[in-house]
């Protein structure tokens, strides 16, 4: 780690012929041995070849953004906030007009309610960073940027990508797992439906849809096991499982784990007549 940050130093410096000279020396070791393993030696050359490089090679570029619309229903914000993401541009029509950065914590006590939620009072001042600007100049802004987030712009001012610091990380150790950013584990919607966290544990999740018969007959660490056993085969996201009066719907996979379940209340009991 600290060879690395040497070298990201030395990057910052200029100072290229010696920069050569101690990566030579810190990759080669003492009497010619390797000084590192494999895949460290692969995240030196990584952190090197990205030295020179502009943002552009490393953002997300801007049909790949998961955004927000102004227009987005609360619905649609659930789900975009639901793909793993605890803050997210807001634009106006398409992703070339980012208006703002908005946090999910920011949007979450007002998606509690009914009613129309206006994003743009919400919305934090985005920062801007040209399309050409060196990463290692990059890596300085996200650290001056308190959204973690930099919109990357061209010459004209229009969105081209956004870049996160899980993006300078991914340029730099390669693919890395998903990375699921903190968010409730549950969540009750105005309609009523919940949506839960398939590692909940089950007593919790029967405690809030006041379903105690859940955890007795299901008596599975979590909802998703709980899910596996009723339905009896891994579900694909988008497949319902109904127990009682209650459906859960998978909303979101992570490979073959259940990350996250809606659950609604199929039917109340008609009250009898006296």
């Amino acid at each position: 780690a600290q060879a690395v940050l040497r070298l990201l130093r030395a990057g910052r410096a200029g100072q290229a012929a010696g920069q050569a000279d101690e990566v030579a020396a810190l990759v080669d070791g003492a009497d010619g041995e390797p000084a590192f393993a494999p895949e460290e030696s692969t995240m030196i050359e990584r952190v090197l070849s990205i030295g020179g490089r502009d943002v552009r090679s490393i953002m997300v570029a801007r049909g790949d953004m998961v955004w927000l619309d102004v227009a987005d229903t609360p619905e649609i914000i659930v789900r975009k906030f639901g793909s793993g993401h605890s803050r997210l541009p807001l634009c106006a029509g398409d992703p070339s007009n980012v208006l703002g950065v908005l946090h999910f914590k920011d949007v979450l006590p007002l998606l509690q309610n009914p009613g129309p939620i206006d994003l743009v009072e919400l919305a934090r001042e985005p920062r801007y960073v040209m399309e050409t600007m060196p990463v290692l100049k990059v890596l300085d802004e996200l650290r001056g940027s308190r959204e973690h987030m930099l919109i990357v712009v061209d010459e004209h001012g229009v969105c081209e990508g956004l870049i996160t610091p899980m993006d300078v990380l991914t340029a730099v150790a390669g693919d890395l797992p998903e990375h699921q950013e903190d968010q409730p584990e549950a969540l009750q919607l105005a309609d009523g439906t919940w949506l839960l966290e398939g590692r909940l544990a089950v007593a919790e999740a029967a405690r809030l849809l006041d379903a105690p018969d859940l955890a007795e007959e299901y008596p599975d660490a979590t909802l998703a096991g709980c899910l596996l056993r009723a339905g009896g085969r891994i579900p694909e996201a988008g497949d319902a499982i109904e127990w009682r009066d209650w459906r859960f719907e998978v909303t979101r996979r992570d490979g073959l784990r259940i990350d996250q379940v809606r659950a609604s209340l199929m039917r109340q009991e008609a009250p009898q007549a006296g």
